[in-house]
């Protein structure tokens, strides 16, 4: 029942393909299908809060309009030192709809050096503008491997400092979703089960957000976007109560706009940076920007040349 929950969440089988697995597992169980759906709905249901369960708009969309949208959305109520830093949480939205098609995953990190520099608005936006949204203050090392597991979701941890920043365990578990290839982490199972080891994939997007400087394994893995204190003459407007259930259509035409995108295996990643790591980092949303138009191209080039260029 889990699995075929999964399965009919992410969209993979279509209502009569559900119907024929039904049947089949009634034969076999010797279980009346009426029993099995009702077992599969109250599965759905108790699971429905987790993440968001989205779908695609229905409709033509483009992709460079949609980039436009957001980051307008973005400079309408947060304020950035650099032009290239919105570009580069743009891209990295797009990137929330399409990561299981790259396998390279930057964590988008968002540091500030003293308290009330926008991280948490920030956060507001994403959470309204991602795909899958789960924020995360809060949790431990074993819920955040089941959890990626099992919705993908696109994890907001806000506060990082304060939790994941002084668990080894969880650093571990940010650190090991960077590629897809090593994206896994082992654990004993119950006794129940034997403690037969298990493996969890942890190949999910995630948004790192805190105060000071973080573990330079976390910098190297990804896309940081510094803040600073908003200068008292900039007027940002305040993020509206119902921002999250407004920006529905927008996630939708981001899905919708992700659904179309194919990935070759190979992709360019020698970009001019002196750091190897830096390119990688910037490979899916360089790689976004050539499919969304010429002229966000080559603002993705400016950003990853500003936000990567220097060597410290």
């Amino acid at each position: 029942i889990q699995n075929l929950s999964k399965l009919k969440k992410q969209h993979s089988l279509l209502e009569g393909e559900v119907e024929h697995i039904i049947t089949a597992l009634s034969k076999h169980l010797k279980i009346k299908t009426n029993t099995i759906q009702k077992d599969l709905q109250t599965f759905l249901q108790e699971n429905s809060n987790i993440v968001e369960d989205l779908k695609p708009y229905q409709g033509e969309v483009n992709g460079a309009e949609i980039a436009n949208e957001v980051e307008d959305i973005l400079h309408e109520y947060i304020y950035l030192e650099k032009e290239e830093q919105y570009t580069a949480i743009t891209l990295w939205i797009f990137l929330t709809y399409c990561f299981e098609k790259f396998n390279i995953l930057p964590i988008l990190l968002i540091t500030s050096p003293v308290m009330r520099c926008g991280k948490t608005t920030l956060l507001m936006i994403l959470e309204a503008l991602v795909c899958k949204n789960l924020v995360a203050s809060n949790i431990s090392p074993s819920a955040t491997y089941r959890v990626i597991e099992e919705f993908k979701p696109t994890l907001l941890i806000d506060e990082a400092d304060k939790q994941f920043a002084i668990n080894p365990e969880l650093q571990n578990i940010v650190n090991a979703g960077h590629t897809k290839r090593t994206a896994y982490v082992v654990r004993s199972a119950s006794k129940e089960k034997n403690f037969e080891p298990e493996r969890f994939n942890v190949f999910c997007p995630k948004v790192v957000a805190m105060i000071g400087r973080p573990i330079y394994t976390w910098i190297d893995r990804s896309i940081e976007i510094k803040m600073e204190r908003k200068p008292k003459d900039i007027c940002k407007q305040k993020i509206p109560f119902n921002f999250y259930e407004a920006k529905q259509t927008l996630r939708q035409k981001l899905l919708k706009w992700a659904s179309g995108l194919n990935v070759p295996e190979v992709l360019d990643s020698d970009f001019g940076l002196v750091n190897e790591r830096a390119q990688d980092n910037w490979q899916p949303l360089i790689y976004i920007s050539q499919n969304l138009s010429n002229e966000w191209l080559q603002k993705a080039k400016e950003a990853m040349f500003a936000l990567e260029g220097a060597e410290e």
